[in-house]
C-alpha cells in the first residue's frame, strides 16, 4: 500500500515540475550520430569491423542464437537452463508477480541453491511488490536476493532518493554457468504463459 501512495506523490509532483522543465532551455552539446559509409555485404568482415567502430564494442566469434516466441517455448526454455545449471546463476527481472510462474522459478532456484550453484539474483523493488515470501524463501536456500532502488518507508534516509523512484530496472537477464543467457521481453508472471491465443496471454519474444 504505501508504494502506491509513494508512486501517486511523485506522479503529482512530476506533472508539477514537467512543463516547467520543458520550458526551460536545453544545456549541453548535442549528439552527433556517426556517419554510416559501409557499403559492403553483412556478411563480410568489413562490415563486422564498421558495426565494431559504430557500436564501439567488439563481437564474440562463436556464439549462437535461439529465438523463443510466447511463453509455451520460453518458459520451458528458461526452467531447462536453471535446473541443469552446475556453478552459477545470474538473474535479474523487473516482474516477479504471484503465480504459477513465481512459484515454478523459485523452486527451480531453491533446488539450485541447496544443490551449492551460487545464485545472484535481482530484482526491481516496484516491479516485484508483494513477493516478499519468494525473496525470503531464496534467501533461505541460500541465494543472494537483493532488490533494486529500493525506498524503505521506515528509514528516512532512503527517502533522499525518492525523486528517482522510477528509475526501475526494466531488464530481463538469466546468465547459467557463464555459458548460456537468455534476454529478451518475458518475465516472470503468468500473464506471460501459453501461446498469446487471447488478450489473456501476453505476446512476447525471447532469445538464448
Amino acid at each position: 500500500m504505501y508504494k502506491l501512495i509513494l508512486t501517486s506523490i511523485l506522479l503529482f509532483l512530476n506533472s508539477c515540475t514537467w512543463p516547467i522543465l520543458r520550458a526551460l532551455p536545453v544545456v549541453g552539446a548535442t549528439y552527433e550520430s556517426p556517419l554510416w559509409e559501409n557499403r559492403e555485404p553483412a556478411d563480410s568482415p568489413e562490415f563486422r569491423a564498421t558495426l565494431e567502430r559504430t557500436l564501439g564494442t567488439s563481437f564474440t566469434p562463436g556464439n549462437k542464437i535461439t529465438t523463443y516466441v510466447n511463453g509455451d517455448e520460453i518458459f520451458p526454455a528458461m526452467f531447462e537452463a536453471i535446473k541443469n545449471a552446475k556453478e552459477s546463476i545470474y538473474l535479474e527481472s523487473y516482474v516477479l508477480w504471484d503465480g504459477k510462474i513465481a512459484k515454478d522459478l523459485v523452486a527451480a532456484l531453491t533446488e539450485r541453491a541447496r544443490a551449492g550453484v551460487r545464485c545472484w539474483i535481482l530484482f526491481d523493488w516496484h516491479g516485484t511488490d508483494g513477493s516478499s515470501e519468494y525473496v525470503e524463501e531464496l534467501r533461505q536456500a541460500g541465494a543472494e536476493v537483493e532488490f533494486y532502488h529500493a525506498l524503505e518507508w521506515y528509514n528516512p534516509l532512503s527517502w533522499k532518493d525518492i525523486g528517482d523512484l522510477d528509475n526501475r530496472t526494466h531488464r530481463r537477464i538469466l546468465v547459467v554457468d557463464g555459458k548460456s543467457a537468455f534476454t529478451g521481453g518475458v518475465a516472470f508472471a503468468d500473464q506471460w504463459l501459453g501461446d498469446a491465443r487471447n488478450e489473456d496471454e501476453w505476446r512476447d519474444t525471447h532469445f538464448k
